[in-house]
């Protein structure tokens, strides 16, 4: 499942959460992973957020 949340004057923040077994086919619960998305356009690596000075 993947949830995006927009951040009050920042970026948006998605959650990823991956379907995973292991070798014997058992589901894996893992901790969920998370990233920023760039809403200003100033990231250095589109389009995740890098740390750079508001505008």
């Amino acid at each position: 499942m993947t949830i995006i949340k927009p951040m009050k004057e920042g970026p948006l923040v998605a959650q990823v959460t991956p379907n995973l077994k292991d070798p014997v086919g058992k589901d894996v619960k893992p901790e969920k992973l998370a990233f920023g998305l760039c809403r200003c356009g100033q990231s250095k690596n589109n389009p995740f957020v890098t740390e750079h000075t508001a505008t």
